[in-house]
């Protein structure tokens, strides 16, 4: 049985619904734009958690829609999950914005920017929302719900799910970025170091940063800081007594022909999964590694180190 609301309660059941359902297809058009903001929160490093973490957001939003638009146990179990769901996003962005500096909450994808603090707002005028929802929600308890609740509720999932699985696959933010470095088939990040496993094609040759040792410059090609420093890095590069100099990258195929035209880099550079990026600069770009056989011996973040630096991290 359904606990079915009247009137306003009705209204607003059914407008939590549709915030939800525009809110997760707005994650879905763009996907792995959708992905990266997760990484930017700095709570999950590894690409596949990020993966799963997407999935339930997106499938967790979904459900919940269903359920507020069908009036399916509001009281009981929706009314709460939903209430659990904003209180958990509102721990993540305070979280964030307090120790990661985090500037777009993500709430809907690329599309919508939201700060921090309007994020949080918006959340409490939610939560305000479902308090009052829940008291005028009708007072059935029931759990077994009629056919027809249950297939409204199965065919809308099912749509819903179609509709956003469709754009998180076609979206624009999942194509591969083109001139992506190539990795070892049989890569053991325990064995091999975290830079083990990426090759970079330089004008004749391979850069294999598994073997030998390099200043690896992590760099975000939207990033203004990042592009400040190229100056910097091009003279580590031309200095033959330090470690080659090489960048991985994070961005698409467009910000990173302009970042080359607009920087005037002379060191190889390359795109790499975005995630794979974030999970190896720790906090936010730039970042600056040096790496002997695949593995990262010292770091630098934001500031370009000096050659006695880079040296004394060589001998150490």
């Amino acid at each position: 049985m359904s606990d079915k609301p009247h009137n306003y309660a009705l209204i607003l059941a059914r407008a939590f619904a549709v915030f939800l359902l525009v809110s997760a297809v707005l994650k879905a058009l763009d996907y792995q734009a959708f992905l990266i903001q997760i990484a930017y929160y700095r709570v999950l490093h590894d690409p596949i958690l990020i993966r799963i973490a997407g999935v339930i957001a997106l499938v967790s939003e979904l459900v919940i829609a269903v359920a507020l638009w069908n009036f399916i146990w509001l009281r009981k179990v929706t009314i709460p999950a939903t209430a659990l769901m904003l209180a958990v996003y509102s721990g993540l962005i305070g979280f964030s914005w307090a120790f990661h500096g985090l500037e777009d909450c993500g709430c809907f994808g690329k599309f919508l920017q939201m700060s921090p603090l309007a994020s949080l707002l918006k959340n409490a005028v939610l939560l305000g929302g479902l308090v009052w929802l829940w008291f005028k929600a009708g007072t059935k308890r029931g759990v077994q719900l009629s056919r027809r609740d249950l297939v409204t509720a199965g065919i809308t999932l099912a749509v819903s799910a179609l509709v956003v699985g469709f754009l998180a696959y076609r979206g624009p933010g999942n194509a591969p970025p083109g001139g992506s470095v190539s990795s070892v088939e049989e890569y053991d990040s325990e064995r091999d170091g975290p830079f083990g496993k990426y090759r970079i094609e330089a004008e004749s040759e391979l850069i294999d940063l598994g073997h030998g040792e390099y200043v690896v410059a992590m760099l975000s090609m939207e990033c203004e800081h990042c592009a400040a420093t190229v100056p910097e890095l091009n003279e580590i590069s031309y200095q033959d007594d330090l470690p080659r100099l090489v960048a991985l990258c994070f961005g698409d195929e467009d910000t990173f022909q302009s970042f080359l035209e607009t920087n005037g880099p002379d060191f190889p550079m390359q795109l790499i999964d975005p995630l794979e990026f974030f999970n190896l600069i720790g906090d936010v770009p730039p970042r600056f590694v040096f790496v002997q056989d695949g593995f990262s011996i010292a770091h630098w973040d934001e500031v370009v180190p000096r050659p006695d630096e880079i040296l004394d991290a060589l001998f150490q």
